[in-house]
């Protein structure tokens, strides 16, 4: 099983991850993910090209790993290694200067956002980083605001779609993201109902989603050690998809009664 270490370079770029490497294996990578510019479409070390994008037009530059020039894939606009190095050390310097600040934290992921592909592994960052502010919010709220529900969703969503490209199969990254996402949307659920925003109906659906959620979770963690810390996240995934489920199956049956 792969270190937390090693799980963690998933989310690095193509020239990090082979530094690492380097450093602690003594060998230049040259897997798929290494050699393929865009990371197996992941485009975690892609930037926006702004001439492109002064057109309407999205494309994104990345450096090809024999020339090393960082070019656009459509236009011939390009940006020199010497630009991509003040812009990764800028992002960086900021991202560290506003940690655990949630506003500047989503400023900057809005700033970057302008500059960086979603998925760079800078904008990967922050994401997490948000992610874990709003989920220590939410368990010290008496009453989470909704908002911060839609947040987190959102941010684990975006986590689940990129793993399913670097992390494809049974990881337990995904099982842990799929679960955050579960749990926050069954919050968020619940609290719409009890605003009379949505229909019993409408939500009942949804929950039934949310099932599904959890279901695959249980099963991406089902190989982890109990003495774990995922070992013991499924089994509080297992008693909340129990009770998920039981309140499913009320549901049903009251409709029945109907």
């Amino acid at each position: 099983m792969a270190t937390e270490v090693e799980v963690q370079d998933d989310f690095k770029g193509t020239d990090e991850r082979r530094q690492i490497l380097r450093e602690g294996k003594y060998f230049h990578c040259t897997c798929e993910r290494c050699e393929d510019p865009t990371e197996l479409g992941s485009h975690m070390s892609s930037f926006i090209c702004s001439a492109c994008a002064s057109h309407k037009q999205e494309s994104f530059i990345v450096r090809n790993p024999e020339t090393k020039i960082w070019k656009c894939q459509k236009c011939e606009h390009t940006l020199r290694p010497e630009q991509v190095t003040r812009i990764l050390e800028k992002s960086k310097e900021e991202m560290f200067h506003s940690q655990g600040d949630c506003r500047r934290l989503e400023y900057l992921l809005a700033k970057l956002t302008t500059i960086l592909h979603k998925n760079h592994y800078i904008i990967v960052d922050l994401k997490q980083e948000i992610a874990n502010i709003l989920r220590s919010v939410i368990a010290n709220s008496h009453r989470p605001n909704r908002h911060l529900y839609e947040r987190k969703i959102r941010l684990c969503q975006d986590l689940v779609l990129l793993l399913q490209i670097i992390q494809p199969g049974i990881t337990r990254l995904k099982g842990i993201a799929l679960y955050e996402m579960a749990t926050a949307s069954v919050k968020l659920q619940r609290l719409k109902v009890e605003e009379k925003e949505i229909e019993v109906a409408v939500s009942h659906q949804r929950l039934k989603e949310c099932a599904a959620m959890y279901k695959e979770a249980k099963r991406l963690l089902s190989h982890e050690p109990e003495a774990s810390p995922e070992g013991q996240l499924l089994k509080t995934i297992v008693m909340e998809f129990n009770v998920l489920h039981k309140e499913l199956e009320n549901t049903n049956t009251a409709g029945e009664d109907k």
